[in-house]
This record gives C-alpha cells, sequence and structure tokens, in this order.
C-alpha cells in the first residue's frame, strides 16, 4: 500500500487540505504557493495505482480525476508570484520611493489568496486574472517611468553639467573690457539653456507623476493592509 495510506486519518486530512487557502506566507515571510503536500502526495501516488490497476479509495479517486485542475491553479500561482517578485524587484532605486504606494496596492491584491480563496473556490481564476492584469499594468507602467527618467531627466540633468559659462581664450588675451562682455554674453546664453533644460525636467517630472497618479485609479484592491494605508490615503499618490 502506498506511503501517502499508511495512516487511515490521512485520508481525514483531505477536506482540511482543500480548505487552506490559496496563497501562505511561509517561515521566510515569502508569499508561496499554499498547495498541502498530502494533497500531491496523493495525487501522485493515486497515478502510480492507476497504472497498476488497483482501485483507488473515493477520496483518492476523486483528487485524481482534478489532477489538471490542481496542475492549472498551482502553476497559474507560481507565475503569478514570479511575475510579481520580476517586476517589483525591476524598479529602479532612484524611483522606488514614488512607487511605493503602488507596489502596497499591488501586494493588496494577493490578500484575497492569502485570506479567503481556497482551493475549492469558484473565484479563484477571478483572483488570478485581477492579479495578473494588475501587474502588467503595473509593469507598462515601470517601463513607461524608467524611460522618462532615463532619457529625459537623467539626460537633461547631464546636458545641465556640461552647460559652458565662458570659455577662456587660447591665444589672445581678453582686455578687462572683453573680458566682463563675454562672461556676461556666456552667462546670459547659459541661463537661457539652463532654463530651457530646468523648463524640459520639470515637464518630465509632471509627467511622471501624472502617470503614476493615474495608474492609482486603476489598481484599486478590495481591502488594503491597515499598517499601508496611510501611503495611499485620499489625495496621494
Amino acid at each position: 500500500m502506498p506511503r501517502a495510506w499508511e495512516e487511515e486519518d490521512i485520508l481525514w486530512d483531505v477536506d482540511d487540505c482543500l480548505n487552506n487557502t490559496l496563497l501562505r506566507i511561509d517561515d521566510s515571510g515569502c508569499v508561496v504557493v499554499n498547495l498541502d503536500h498530502t494533497i500531491r502526495l496523493l495525487i501522485r501516488e493515486s497515478d502510480c495505482l492507476v497504472k497498476m490497476g488497483v482501485d483507488l479509495p473515493i477520496v483518492c479517486h476523486s483528487l485524481y480525476a482534478k489532477k489538471n485542475y490542481f496542475t492549472l491553479v498551482n502553476d497559474s500561482l507560481q507565475f503569478l508570484l514570479e511575475d510579481y517578485l520580476r517586476t517589483v524587484r525591476r524598479v529602479k532605486l532612484e524611483v522606488r520611493p514614488l512607487f511605493l504606494p503602488q507596489v502596497v496596492r499591488l501586494s493588496s491584491l494577493l490578500l484575497p489568496g492569502l485570506r479567503f480563496v481556497g482551493w475549492t473556490s469558484d473565484d479563484w481564476r477571478e483572483f488570478i486574472d485581477r492579479a495578473n492584469a494588475a501587474i502588467k499594468s503595473f509593469d507598462v507602467l515601470v517601463t513607461r517611468v524608467h524611460d522618462i527618467y532615463t532619457n529625459r531627466i537623467i539626460y537633461m540633468l547631464s546636458g545641465m553639467q556640461e552647460v559652458t559659462l565662458i570659455t577662456l581664450p587660447e591665444e589672445t588675451p581678453w582686455s578687462v573690457e572683453e573680458f566682463i562682455e563675454n562672461v556676461e554674453t556666456g552667462c546670459r546664453n547659459a541661463c537661457v539653456e539652463l532654463n530651457r533644460k530646468s523648463l524640459m525636467v520639470e515637464e518630465a517630472v509632471e509627467e511622471v507623476l501624472d502617470l503614476v497618479k493615474k495608474a492609482a485609479q486603476q489598481i484599486k484592491p478590495t481591502e488594503i493592509n491597515p499598517d499601508f494605508e496611510f501611503l495611499i490615503a485620499e489625495g496621494g499618490l
């Protein structure tokens, strides 16, 4: 007899295992898929018994018939968590404070899977689809913000550092009058250029803030961890 059925009581544990939520927080503080080892073991050993032509207990037969279902949900959850971590981790360090309210909203979309959506719930697909859609939207937002930050803000700030106030003569020295005139002209031109670049940086920053605010309206979790509610208070990002 397979190891999973050496103890008769383990069959009675199936109901408890199926009542588990889809996700849980492990000992290291990470969110993981909460498919109990008992379910995995019973399905695997049921598969072996079927191939041997051995009749299955009714509980195991029911689980085995749902093998594809458990595989689908388990894999969907694994992909969901991997995409979530990949997207959050790729946020540049320089703009992470700006994204903190967004990350709180995004992580809050996982709360249903941690609290009440279980392996027998009919709304598991809705939960996963909603979270996946939010992650994809967040990924697009991160890409756009990174593009603006790198190609417009940082690029312009680097250009501002290269603006020359005055270029000293290499051969014939200037008179005092020429020096004053050239300094005034150089500073005037530099001021115009710096002001132009500053306005472009300001425009880029405003565009980033506008993108983040609009994205906040799209990610609306049903509940928020109360420890982080202050980060997304009304009127904030």
